[in-house]
């Protein structure tokens, strides 16, 4: 890294005042651009975080397995589209966003699954109740505590639906909206500064 940083030191200190002032431009224009990294770089390392810790839940269950692999893509595409997008492709922006409405569409698919289930599904939780009687007695019947309990359930998951989609649906249209400040970016800046930045790995 200290070699490749010296080596992109050096045309950098020949360069003219003119030039200098085109590299300043364009770190100026680039904010924007760099800012949508630094937040993709964010989510694309909570959903990872989130993936390994979801992983012991995948052994044994379809739906565990399911949910950390798809945790796993996600991360994996988020920090994908986070290199492209400092290498000023224009399509980052777009994989970006349509990442973030995939896992909306994981986090609402498994709360939907946990919603049906507790609605329709059979309950490991009042089979427990009624084979102990001790809980039995602290909690009444299975079918009592069920009642009380499934409402509950249900407004939990959907509050968490509601939360997906307000964080998620801001999270894809803020990178939706980023393709125009990476086209600009390429429009108004001139070509071999574009290279010399993507070359140096500056972002």
């Amino acid at each position: 890294m200290a070699i490749a940083n010296s080596a992109a030191a050096e045309p950098v200190a020949a360069l003219t005042p003119a030039q200098r002032h085109e590299l300043e431009e364009a770190g100026r224009r680039a904010k924007k651009v760099r800012r949508a990294a630094t937040v993709a770089a964010f989510n694309g390392w909570s959903m990872a975080i989130l993936a390994v810790l979801s992983a012991p839940f995948a052994f044994g269950s379809l739906v565990g397995l399911v949910i950390a692999a798809g945790l796993g893509a996600l991360a994996w595409n988020e920090l994908r589209g986070r290199g492209r997008l400092l290498h000023f492709d224009p399509l980052a922006p777009a994989l970006l966003g349509w990442n973030q409405l995939g896992l909306l569409a994981l986090v609402s698919g498994y709360c939907v699954w946990q919603i049906l289930t507790t609605l329709f599904g059979g309950s490991a939780i009042a089979a427990e109740i009624q084979a102990n009687p001790e809980l039995r007695e602290l909690l009444g019947s299975g079918e009592e505590f069920e009642a009380f309990l499934r409402p509950l359930v249900v407004m939990f998951y959907g509050l968490v639906i509601a939360l997906s989609v307000a964080a998620q649906g801001v999270n894809a249209w803020y990178y939706f909206s980023r393709r125009k400040h990476v086209e600009a970016y390429l429009r108004e800046t001139p070509e071999w500064v574009v290279e010399l930045k993507r070359v140096a790995g500056r972002d």
